[in-house]
């Protein structure tokens, strides 16, 4: 467990050496530098850290020894973008290291592009990142981490109405992972103005719905047909409502904060509400919450871009350590902690974590 607390203690440390010392192109060096250490962190990761990988390790294999007739011959709930990368990666190296080293790079190389462009603090972004469980995540949810990468890329598209170049890349990423479906409604959403009506009729709506217990019904059942009970046990959210109300606030706190909105913010402020509505769901399945996901991804560029709009230096100062503390105590007690029914470890078997052919725990 406390690896991950020395990996947020060095960034931290990383970006005060390189800024303190007016380093030439400091945020650039701390940005690539972070991401190159995080890819590495999770390349060489052992195949008990990630609770998913106990499905994708074995799947790697079976894709890799199939004749390419035969990977093509049937769909799996794999599809043929991940069947055909595996295939490719086990023919170059069959070893399941060379598996998670591509799809480490798959995940995190998109969220290097995204912090870096978007974001106006990237160690408050990338501390973000690390504390609310989006990079661990990457370590048990592969597919939908992929998806996410995807999903990052596209905000481009949609800011500038490119919408031949955004259904080529969501295609790519339903393809990959069917719940990245509902990503489509952000390209006409859009359009919307962010008003006070938009969110909470959109909030309440949803909400209201989700309480209906023929909803949960339909959704467990096909969340039981999806993956043939893989997910049989967590068909109750203790934490979903929880979640729901943290970002509900977020969302609220970023629409009276901010007011006035750019096309960019804009953007983020829609990804918010559409998590929100997705979580509502949630409450029900837990499933959902890694489609909620690929929307408040959102959180690691919104909260900085909030941040700084305090005019006030004392707010100003005040917010941006009230935020680091937040989010470090949100990743001690939620991310980070041991549960009996994980033998110890956490919700994302991330912990304790261990290098390939180790047996030691770090």
């Amino acid at each position: 467990m406390f690896f991950y607390y020395y990996i947020v203690f060095f960034i931290v440390a990383l970006y005060l050496f390189l800024t303190r010392n007016k380093v030439k192109n400091a945020k650039s060096i701390f940005l690539l530098t972070t991401f190159l250490l995080l890819i590495f962190i999770s390349a060489i990761r052992a195949d008990s850290v990630g609770g998913d990988l106990g499905h994708y390790l074995p799947h790697y294999k079976i894709f890799g020894e199939m004749q390419w007739s035969q990977l093509f011959a049937h769909r799996s709930k794999y599809g043929y973008t991940f069947a055909t990368m595996c295939k490719i990666v086990y023919m170059i190296n069959p070893s399941p290291q060379s598996f998670l080293i591509v799809t480490s790079c798959w995940s995190l190389i998109p969220i290097y592009f995204f912090i870096k462009k978007y974001s106006a603090n990237p160690l408050m972004s990338i501390f973000i990142y690390i504390t609310f469980g989006f990079y661990t995540n990457t370590f048990n949810s592969v597919r939908s981490s992929i998806a996410l990468g995807i999903g990052v890329l596209l905000f481009d598209y949609v800011i500038e109405r490119k919408l031949w170049k955004f259904l080529i890349l969501f295609l790519l990423g339903v393809e990959i992972h069917y719940t990245f479906l509902l990503f489509g409604v952000i390209y006409p959403l859009y359009k919307k103005e962010i008003t006070l009506k938009y969110i909470l009729v959109s909030i309440g709506l949803c909400f209201a719905i989700s309480q209906v217990a023929s909803i949960w019904s339909n959704l467990y059942g096909m969340a039981l047909a999806y993956d043939e009970g893989a997910y049989r046990n967590l068909s109750q959210s203790s934490g979903g409502y929880t979640l729901l109300a943290l970002m509900v606030a977020i969302t609220f706190f970023f629409f009276f904060v901010r007011k006035n909105f750019n096309n960019v913010t804009k953007m983020w402020m829609h990804c918010m509400v559409v998590a929100c509505c997705v979580l509502c769901f949630a409450t029900s399945l837990t499933l959902l919450t890694r489609v909620a996901m690929f929307f408040y991804i959102v959180i690691v560029v919104l909260f900085p871009e909030v941040y700084k709009s305090f005019a006030n230096p004392y707010l100003l100062k005040f917010g941006k350590y009230a935020i680091f503390v937040m989010f470090f105590v949100y990743f001690s007690f939620f991310v980070m902690k041991p549960l009996k029914e994980y033998d110890g470890s956490n919700n994302q078997r991330t912990i304790p974590y261990k290098t390939f052919g180790s047996q030691y725990e770090i």
